[in-house]
């Protein structure tokens, strides 16, 4: 379309002067005319304006109509409302003769796309996904520039790769959010399920001294940032743990440790702390739907304590309540 659009630049349109309109409309309309009669003669019940052949006629005065205005609005001089509407062809999903899609988002909300493997992508909003229609090489390759979250069916034979400029993220079936926009520093893996493997894509350029990031497996609620320039790939917690196990948060007089490893369960990250220093220490308390951090907050504030992230631990630090209980600390519900 882009092509035949460009070649107008070149082609000879026909342009109408005021008069010639004129004649050409006077002869189609004597044209319809001479048909009307010929049907009124051969079907004098039939009401004009359901006559076959002036329907015809009309809908012939119309499309030629239509034509000469098409052609005029599509002369050599490219309006503005023209090349938008171009740009927005160019943006959105296409294929090509090799059979490969490209989707990007000019939406401001999340589009749904669905591979033919079953997988489904939310494709973030000024985010692009190239993507095969048909997966038939030994592996699952799909190539993204912006965020997405992925949602891949699982075939433990054909890994599915996700290729950025900067990463590329392999797994046999899982859910995961791969944010690598070309404008920032670096490239953000997340996932939500299953375990995924992150390494940095080869550039073909070489590494200063020799130095490349090794690869690093993530399971859920972990994540690696990792920036080329400093060839460092960094795994740590989620901003926001994503609840693994749903489970009830109700607690009256139970042990602080019972507390802390009911989130280490339900979250699937490792919590360490001094046993022995919290032996004897007691909650009531009632979680709801708050994040995993906010939980923890709730926690340290009953008892003095505090927290603090280590990569993909979080360190639980109290003095405890000695070998002599304490009186429960006790939080309202909500």
């Amino acid at each position: 379309m882009e092509q035949w659009y460009e070649a107008l630049d070149s082609a000879s349109i026909p342009e109408l002067s005021p008069a010639e309109n004129a004649r050409l409309k006077a002869t189609l309309w004597r044209r319809i005319e001479h048909q009307i009669h010929a049907s009124t003669l051969a079907r004098e019940a039939v009401p004009m304006w359901r006559s076959i052949p002036l329907r015809w006629a009309v809908a012939a005065l119309l499309i030629v109509g239509l034509g000469f205005g098409a052609l005029r609005s599509l002369s050599p001089q490219k309006s503005p409302v023209t090349a938008a509407r171009l740009s927005v062809l160019r943006a959105a999903p296409s294929s090509s003769a090799n059979q490969w899609i490209t989707h990007t988002n000019v939406s401001s909300q999340v589009a749904r796309l669905a591979l033919v493997d079953g997988s489904t992508v939310l494709l973030q909003p000024s985010s692009t996904l190239r993507y095969p229609q048909q997966f038939t090489d030994a592996k699952r390759e799909v190539f993204l520039q912006g965020e997405a979250f992925f949602n891949i069916a699982r075939n433990p034979v054909k890994p599915f790769l996700v290729v950025t400029d900067k990463v590329v993220t392999t797994v046999l079936g899982t859910s995961f959010t791969v944010r690598a926009y070309p404008e920032q520093p670096q490239a953000l893996v997340m996932v939500r399920t299953g375990k995924v493997r992150v390494s940095p894509r080869p550039t073909g350029t070489g590494s200063p001294a020799g130095r490349v990031a090794a690869p690093l497996e993530l399971i859920p609620n972990q994540q690696v940032a990792y920036s080329p320039e400093v060839l460092e790939m960094r795994k740590e917690l989620v901003e926001r743990p994503a609840l693994l196990i749903p489970r009830p948060f109700a607690f009256d007089d139970r042990p602080v440790t019972e507390v802390i490893q009911a989130l280490e369960h339900a979250y699937g990250v490792p919590i360490v702390y001094d046993e022995a220093a919290l032996s004897g220490c007691t909650v009531r308390l009632i979680f709801r739907d708050e994040p995993m951090f906010e939980k923890l907050d709730l926690l340290c504030k009953a008892l003095g304590a505090s927290y603090e992230r280590a990569g993909t631990k979080v360190i639980f630090h109290s003095k405890g309540c000695g070998n002599k209980p304490r009186p429960t600390d006790t939080l309202p519900a909500g």
